[in-house]
């Protein structure tokens, strides 16, 4: 992740102000993002905060560097070139070591339109879940089936009418989606 973020650094500045802009919701002493390069095979990445004071990605948590390394997957989809093939990122219960409330405004950018990157998320969880109520189109599910398990996508229509009663979550639960 830190050659990742120090070429962003170099290559693409205003990209990395709008990562840090991300990653402050969850790390609020955050101003910059600062390198240092001991020698030519090692880059080691700090955080600043506004009054000059350093400190270094091992002490924040796991859950933060995987936020970082998720909000990082995300911007990098939305600033790819028009003409590019679309990107396809597979990540498996990124809510681990996170509260899924700081997710939200993350994933809700990937329901841009324009957007052209694929997101592949597996969880377990309800209020995961939950987060996709507002793009129901791009919810699929997958079912145990004989041979092999099944991809289905939502009754878009009917699981809008049951949003009236419960949450997306909440009819995962009870295994009432497709």
């Amino acid at each position: 992740m830190t050659r990742t973020y120090f070429s962003l650094h170099n290559e693409k500045p205003r990209l990395e102000k709008e990562l840090i802009e991300i990653i402050r919701t969850l790390e609020p002493r955050l101003d910059l993002f600062t390198y240092t390069s001991p020698d030519p095979d090692a880059v080691y990445l700090f955080m600043e905060d506004q009054k000059g004071n350093r400190f270094s990605v091992q002490s924040i948590s796991d859950g933060t560097l995987r936020f970082m390394a998720m909000a990082y997957l995300v911007l990098a989809g939305e600033d790819s070139p028009a003409d590019s093939v679309p990107g396809l990122t597979i990540i498996e219960e990124p809510e681990n070591g996170l509260y899924v409330g700081h997710l939200k405004p993350l994933f809700e950018r990937l329901a841009t339109p324009g957007a052209k990157d694929q997101f592949i998320f597996t969880t377990h969880s309800p209020y995961f879940i939950d987060l996709f109520d507002s793009c129901l189109e791009g919810v699929h599910l997958v079912k145990p089936g004989v041979p092999s398990s099944e991809i289905r996508k939502l009754d878009v229509e009917k699981t809008r009418k049951l949003l009236e009663e419960m949450s997306l979550g909440e009819m995962h639960f009870r295994e009432m989606l497709g």
